[in-house]
């Protein structure tokens, strides 16, 4: 059975002293052999409403987006993006590349993502 791209290989909490949030690794299958990883978020879609006891209403879109979670206060929904530009094409060929990269940019490559990058191409 052919594997489904794109598709999350892991998750993340990510923070500054302001603010908290949640990075995505997603990996997605190209036609030319090639495949590409993303470290990507939801975008923020709005700030968090409650009701009068302060409860939390998480609503299912907005505009016409999903929402998925709140992070911070915020509403987080819609599409995936990479917005920084933290991504790396490979191939084959480059596999120990991507390896570097995910090294130094996601912290770790273990047996589980590199079995995932060698499936891709």
């Amino acid at each position: 059975m052919e594997a489904e791209y794109p598709k999350i290989l892991a998750s993340r909490e990510s923070s500054t002293m302001a603010s908290t949030w949640t990075e995505y690794l997603r990996l997605d299958k190209k036609n030319d052999n090639s495949a590409v990883l993303e470290i990507c978020q939801y975008e923020v879609l709005g700030q968090m409403q409650g009701d009068e006891e302060g409860n939390p209403i998480l609503p299912l879109d907005i505009d016409p987006e999903d929402v998925v979670r709140i992070e911070d206060g915020y509403i987080c929904g819609g599409v995936l993006t990479s917005e920084g530009g933290e991504s790396f094409q490979f191939t084959t060929e480059s596999v120990s590349e991507a390896i570097e990269w995910l090294k130094d940019n996601w912290g770790k490559c273990d047996a589980e993502l590199l079995a995932e990058l060698a499936q891709a191409v």
